[in-house]
Order: structure tokens, then C-alpha cells, then sequence
């Protein structure tokens, strides 16, 4: 079977942070074997702007998911709203 039909250019928006530039929530105090108990600034995910970069420990959260960036790690939130960790060497 063969099928062919029309390819649409799609054009994906870049990521526009949704809570008006108010992403960090609070913070909470949380446990990393090797750390122990740190407290870690807690962001909202969609109020994060695209570039925005910060060192860890840091939990990110969205409704579904909780993203944990440890205490020697970094992040930035890519073009496309992605959390991009960055692990030491």
C-alpha cells in the first residue's frame, strides 16, 4: 500500500511562560543521599520564561510531574519549554 496526500507546514510556537512571570512558588525543604537536607527554591514550570537558567537544588513543578534538579546540577528552559539539565562532569 501507498499513500501520499498534502504535507502542512505546522509552525510550532516558541514557549510563552503562562503565570505572568511569577514562577518561584516557595521552597521546600528536601533530602539528596551524599547532601542530606537542603532547602531548594520550587518553581512553577509554565511561569518560567524561555532562557531562564538556575543551579540546582531546585524542583520544578507542573501538574503532572515534578522535575528534580539535584544539588550540582543546572537547568535551563529551552525555546520549545523544556527543562534541559545539565549534569556535572
Amino acid at each position: 500500500l501507498l499513500a501520499t496526500g498534502p504535507h502542512p507546514q505546522v509552525a510550532v510556537p516558541s514557549w510563552q511562560a503562562k503565570s505572568g512571570g511569577k514562577a518561584k512558588k516557595g521552597e521546600r525543604t528536601v533530602y539528596f543521599p551524599g547532601t542530606g537536607y537542603v532547602t531548594a527554591p520550587v518553581f512553577d514550570r509554565h511561569g518560567l520564561e524561555h532562557g531562564f537558567t538556575a543551579a540546582g537544588p531546585v524542583l520544578v513543578e507542573s501538574r503532572d510531574a515534578t522535575v528534580v534538579i539535584g544539588p550540582r546540577d543546572r537547568f535551563t528552559v529551552d525555546s520549545d519549554g523544556n527543562v534541559v539539565i545539565e549534569l556535572p562532569a
